[in-house]
């Protein structure tokens, strides 16, 4: 149990307060006094002092408008558009493209090894898909730029994936049976596969190796493929 003698301390002054809201005047401690500010008798009122809305001037444009007492900032703007507008700065970092170079060689100096190993992890990850999408290009030979993979992949099964020439199924290409100089077009049936080494050999000349049954297949499917995208078409053979 303490003992001793200890000195009474003094009773804290007690503050006046006249809320600004409802008008009730009360006495308090000052320590409730500095939690309330000062100009509310209670939390109530000071919560409702704070949801009022008052009137501002937009920084950008002048227009008028209303907003919460406690929302109200040094800078206040009526919409998100004037904000952007008046928070866009002239002589902005951004707007240089000497600094953006410059940042962009310091932040990849300081971050050499996070960026590499990120690379390499990239590349790790996408290295098989890669192999794969390769091995499939290279399955389907070399096409023309306008023909789809899907209509090649439906050539192909129709002259039997193989050179038409030499029967080898490697380095297929899409050949003009009739050369483009000579008239010839980009429609399916004037393509056969042929593989590079054939088709070099052939050069620009007219030379034919499909069968009349491999024709008439080219013909069915190119028929098919325009039904597919006309269904209210129906193409009638003479």
């Amino acid at each position: 149990m303490p003992t001793g003698i200890y000195e009474r301390k003094t009773r804290a002054d007690r503050k006046i307060i006249i809320c600004s809201v409802c008008g009730d005047t009360r006495s308090v401690l000052p320590s409730y006094a500095d939690r309330v500010t000062g100009e509310f008798c209670s939390k109530k009122c000071a919560g409702s002092a704070r949801s009022l809305k008052v009137g501002f001037v937009c920084d950008h444009c002048g227009a008028g408008g209303e907003r919460r007492r406690d929302h109200l900032r040094e800078k206040n703007y009526c919409s998100p558009i004037c904000s952007a507008a008046g928070r866009r700065k002239s002589d902005a970092k951004w707007r240089n493209p000497d600094q953006i170079k410059e940042y962009m060689r310091q932040y990849g100096e300081r971050n050499r090894d996070r960026l590499n190993e990120l690379s390499r992890n990239r590349a790790a990850r996408y290295r098989d898909k890669k192999n794969e999408n390769q091995r499939k290009r290279r399955s389907l030979g070399s096409r023309p730029r306008g023909m789809g993979r899907e209509a090649w992949s439906a050539l192909l099964d129709i002259f039997g994936g193989k050179c038409l020439k030499c029967e080898t199924p490697e380095r297929l290409e899409a050949d003009h049976v009739l050369p483009v100089h000579l008239g010839g077009t980009n429609d399916l049936g004037n393509f056969q596969p042929l593989c590079r080494t054939c088709n070099a050999a052939k050069g620009a000349t007219y030379a034919d190796y499909r069968t009349s049954k491999q024709i008439e297949a080219v013909e069915r499917y190119k028929r098919a493929m325009v039904e597919a995208m006309f269904p209210a078409v129906k193409i009638v053979e003479v």
